[in-house]
């Protein structure tokens, strides 16, 4: 750590202007962006629905196998079976943005005198 003491008669500063630093911090995240992920909540019904439509999937089943499963035990699936591949579709996009990096530096530093009235 380096620390720096400094004066105005060091740094030549008048008294009415005086060294400031400024820096620029960028931040690049999907978090401040207006999505259909934040927006729509999930009922509890679909919610069970779309764990039991994970667990078959990460299991490696199909999503007609998927389908068929779910409509053998009673769940209130559409009467499309390529519902379900929308489904896991969806769900694997939704993975994707809520998993996206969020990146963020700090850069261009530059030192401005700025007078003080």
């Amino acid at each position: 750590m380096i620390l720096l003491y400094c004066n105005r008669t060091n740094l030549d500063v008048s008294k009415d202007f005086i060294p400031f630093l400024f820096f620029d911090y960028i931040i690049t995240t999907h978090q401040f962006s207006t999505s259909r992920y934040f927006t729509k909540p999930i009922t509890k019904e679909r919610r069970i629905i779309r764990q039991k439509v994970r667990e078959l999937s990460n299991q490696g089943l199909t999503y007609t196998k998927i389908y068929n499963h779910l409509k053998k035990n009673g769940y209130k699936v559409s009467k499309d079976r390529t519902s379900i591949d929308g489904l896991i579709k969806n769900m694997k996009d939704r993975d994707e943005f809520y998993h996206l990096p969020i990146k963020d530096g700090i850069g261009n530093f530059r030192v401005k005198m700025l007078e003080i009235h």
